[in-house]
């Protein structure tokens, strides 16, 4: 049901997000005279850490945390004076004044914001507001991020990327995300994608039965959603098997699902054999998942023509700009 509301929340924003942003989406926050430097970073669909920190020229520190952070509502702290100069001759260095105000392009959906404020003397304040997704934002603006992060010393309160991960493992148990399938007593061989919470994958499943029969369903961002039949030939029948076994399935492990990147798509891989049922269970943001898993992902999507239902990559990209 999660998946559900997520997808057509996803769906019903895709729409205004590849427009891009307007400047009323992300306004410009308003500064109190004795602020020094302000970050802000925005919740994402995802698990994106998403917290405000303001410092005051008096030296004091103000952090709210919002979301997918170690320290939820506000904390105060005392920036050391000789950080000032510090936190000063970094933004000279990098150019910051120099920026342009907005950078909202929606190259990408669903990305955080990050918005900068900043004061000097005699001048005055700069909000840069940054939309993660404009691919054309320069390199240096996220240095600026990033160091004003370092600076500040926000990971006191946002926590280390290990302690976000356990927040998010501790919160969405992927056991429960990616559930085995029950497979019918004439299924060999099924591979199931899934979308994963952001980008446009896509998803559908694709059945090979004994009688060579080949079913696909596909559910979302592929070019023919629905159910379609083939058959398999012979020949493609004894590749099918000689893939798995040269593939080692049976001793992959029944799950890869650390969370160690999130929002990504999952692949579910089930075989028969001989009596014998195996499914492996891939969230692609697993990096330990070994190479000959994607690979058997991969080839099983060639071996059975998946395309001709999902469509090429050029296709489904045509497809999310109508």
């Amino acid at each position: 049901m999660r998946r559900v509301v997520v997808a057509l929340v996803l769906a019903a924003l895709s729409l205004s997000c590849h427009r891009g942003f307007g400047e009323r989406d992300v306004p410009i926050p308003a500064l109190a005279p004795d602020v020094f430097v302000r970050l802000e970073r925005t919740p994402c669909y995802g698990w994106c850490p998403s917290y405000v920190v303001t410092v005051h020229r008096d030296g004091r520190v103000d952090y709210e945390g919002r979301a997918w952070v170690k320290e939820i509502g506000q904390r105060a702290a005392t920036l050391p004076r000789e950080t000032f100069a510090k936190v000063e001759a970094f933004l000279t260095t990098n150019r910051f004044w120099e920026l342009e105000d907005a950078y909202l392009r929606a190259g990408a959906t669903d990305c955080p914001t990050v918005i900068v404020s900043a004061a000097r003397a005699g001048a005055s304040p700069k909000t840069v507001r940054h939309y993660t997704g404009d691919g054309d934002a320069p390199t240096r603006l996220v240095d600026v991020e990033d160091g004003l992060d370092a600076l500040l010393g926000t990971e006191r309160w946002i926590g280390t990327s290990e302690e976000r991960d356990r927040l998010r493992r501790d919160a969405r148990p992927l056991e429960m995300e990616c559930p085995e399938p029950t497979l019918a007593p004439d299924v060999v061989a099924r591979l199931d994608r899934e979308a994963g919470d952001l980008g446009p994958d896509p998803a559908y499943t694709v059945t090979v039965f004994e009688d060579g029969r080949i079913r696909y369903d596909g559910r979302g961002n592929v070019c023919t959603v629905g159910r379609r039949e083939a058959r398999a030939s012979p020949r493609q029948m004894k590749d099918l098997q000689r893939l798995f076994e040269t593939s080692a399935f049976w001793h992959l492990d029944n799950a890869y699902l650390a969370d160690r990147i999130t929002c990504r798509p999952w692949v579910v891989v089930s075989w028969r054999r001989n009596g014998r049922t195996k499914t492996v269970r891939h969230y692609e943001g697993d990096e330990e998942a070994p190479v000959r898993l994607v690979d058997l992902e991969r080839r099983l999507d060639e071996l059975l023509e998946t395309e001709r239902w999902v469509g090429t990559e050029p296709e489904r990209e045509a497809l999310l700009k109508r």
